[in-house]
């Protein structure tokens, strides 16, 4: 039998499953910090505004299950992409180290398909536009503004595959300030880990402003595959996003383009030399030997295992104050080219390999009219 291992790497030290116990007091402690409910310099609640229903409000009058996470909170506990999002999110498990998103699951409502055509049943949004299939879901959170995750069935605000619920992440939008602003973030650890992120916004008028944003992560592999020599879970991944706007008195327009590169290991998986089964695996076909000890990370795997995408993204989000009701239209579009493989039966024989290639494209087209939240009554069409 084949065993998939999960450890991951945080500078010089591996981080595996957690237990029982563990995770509860993991879950306790995230409930708590995924949401700053103080403002730093003051005694006063802050003001949490998400835009969960189509339009920006309170998260204490919206009556959905969410939690809500903060771009400065996404980056101070590290999480890397969306399946990240999960660790602090009450009610929703599952994660893995490849581009798939079948293992999550919301209130226990998940999709067994991890295929080209399935359809998920969480949907993903990036800026409100939908990211469709596996390997053009899973992209990497930098210069995040913050993250919504809704719990339940939200077919009516998302549309469809968004029976278990809906993960959306918003980036930060070129800001009309005073003057030109940005940071940059700089990490570094053994086995060529370097991570990096930035950004600078550049305001050209009173009008409009444009924001340059990149990210880069890299990290060799520390699983030492004895077959071939090379290691596996090394990852390289780059991404770089434009953002402008344009704003006067009623209108609001924001364009986006965006491009990301992932290179990374798929599952890794590792024989386990026990049971009646392989007994009877060794008696067809003969002794196999398979490296390393119970508590060694390292296997005897043929495979070249594979997770690359490339994904393309460009959106334009338009609104228009009309003083009763905002319209809006959404225009996005996506592509992506996703090659992915992994031999899961952890011996170096080619006995149980699975590939998976495809290319993807999207066009999204959302037209809205939404009321003012200060009328009586609230309304969305």
């Amino acid at each position: 039998m084949a065993q998939r291992i999960r450890a991951s790497r945080s500078n010089n030290s591996f981080n595996f499953r957690l237990s029982p116990v563990a995770r509860g007091v993991a879950l306790t402690l995230a409930s708590t910090a995924a949401v700053p409910l103080y403002a730093a310099d003051s005694n006063t609640i802050e003001e949490i505004v998400v835009t969960a229903t189509k339009r920006a409000e309170s998260i204490q009058d919206v009556p959905l299950a969410i939690t809500a996470l903060s771009g400065e909170f996404t980056k101070q506990v590290n999480l890397n992409d969306v399946k990240d999002l999960v660790s602090f999110t009450p009610g929703v498990s599952g994660n893995s180290q490849d581009s798939f998103i079948d293992a999550i699951s919301i209130r226990g409502v998940r999709t067994q398909d991890f295929g080209v055509g399935g359809d998920p049943s969480a949907a993903f949004f990036k800026n409100d536009l939908y990211e469709g299939r596996n390997g053009a879901v899973v992209t990497s959170l930098y210069d995040m503004e913050r993250s919504e995750i809704l719990r339940g069935p939200q077919g009516f605000l998302f549309g469809r595959n968004s029976i278990g619920g809906a993960f959306s992440v918003y980036t930060h939008k070129a800001e009309l300030d005073d003057r030109v602003s940005g940071y940059l973030d700089l990490d570094g650890g053994e086995r060529g880990h370097i991570v990096g992120e930035g950004a600078v916004n550049i305001p050209v008028s009173d009008e409009f402003a444009m924001r340059l944003a990149g990210y880069v992560s890299q990290e060799d592999g520390f699983v030492h595959n004895f077959y071939n020599g090379k290691d596996l879970i090394e990852h390289d991944k780059k991404a770089v996003r434009l953002s402008t706007v344009y704003q006067n008195d009623n209108l609001t327009v924001h364009a986006t383009a965006e491009t990301e590169h992932r290179k990374q290991s798929g599952s890794v998986y590792r024989a386990i030399q026990e049971g009646d089964i392989w007994d009877t695996f060794v008696a067809a076909i003969g002794p196999v030997t398979i490296q390393g000890g119970p508590q060694d990370v390292d296997l005897d795997q043929s495979g070249g295992d594979a997770d690359d995408s490339t994904i393309n993204t460009f959106g334009l989000h338009v609104d228009y104050d009309f003083g009763f009701a905002t319209r809006t239209s959404h225009t996005g579009y996506k592509d992506h080219d996703y090659y992915y493989s992994e031999d899961y039966d952890g011996t170096p024989l080619s006995l149980s390999n699975y590939q998976q290639d495809q290319e993807g494209d999207y066009f999204q087209q959302e037209l809205r009219l939404t009321s003012d939240t200060d009328s009586a009554l609230s309304w969305y069409g």
